[in-house]
C-alpha cells in the first residue's frame, strides 16, 4: 500500500473534533462494522503489524490531539499488512487500501463501502 504519512497528517489535522466523532459513527453502523469484522475473521489470524505501526500511531495521535479515531487507524493499517499477506481478492479490504492511499480515513463523508 502506498501510504503518504506526512500528507495523512495533514489531512487529520485539518479535521475538527466533531468531523473526527461523525467518522466513528459512520464507521459503528453495521454496513461498516460488519464488513470490517468480517474481514478480520478472515485475514486478522495472520497477525501482521504495519512496518512502523507504532511511530506512525504516535505521530497521527499528535495530529489528532489522542482522539480515538487513531485506534482505529492502526487497527485498520494492521489489517491491511494481513491482508496483503494474504494476497487474497476482498472487496471491503481493497476499499480500505483505496482509502488510504488517496489520503482519506475510511467513513470519512463519501466514502463509505460498497455494498457487500
Amino acid at each position: 500500500m502506498k501510504f503518504d504519512e506526512a500528507a495523512f497528517k495533514t489531512h487529520l489535522n485539518r479535521l475538527s473534533e466533531a468531523e473526527l466523532d461523525a467518522i466513528l459513527d459512520r464507521r459503528d453502523e453495521p454496513e461498516f462494522d460488519d464488513a470490517w469484522c468480517e474481514a478480520d475473521r478472515k485475514f486478522g489470524h495472520l497477525a501482521a503489524r504495519h512496518p512502523r505501526a507504532e511511530e506512525v500511531f504516535q505521530q497521527l495521535s499528535a495530529a489528532t490531539r489522542g482522539h480515538e479515531i487513531v485506534s482505529y487507524i492502526a487497527d485498520d493499517l494492521d489489517l491491511i499488512a494481513c491482508y496483503e499477506l494474504a494476497k487474497a481478492p476482498d472487496r471491503f479490504m481493497a476499499f480500505l487500501v483505496a482509502s488510504y492511499e488517496a489520503g482519506h480515513v475510511p467513513g470519512s463523508r463519501g466514502l463509505a463501502p460498497p455494498t457487500f
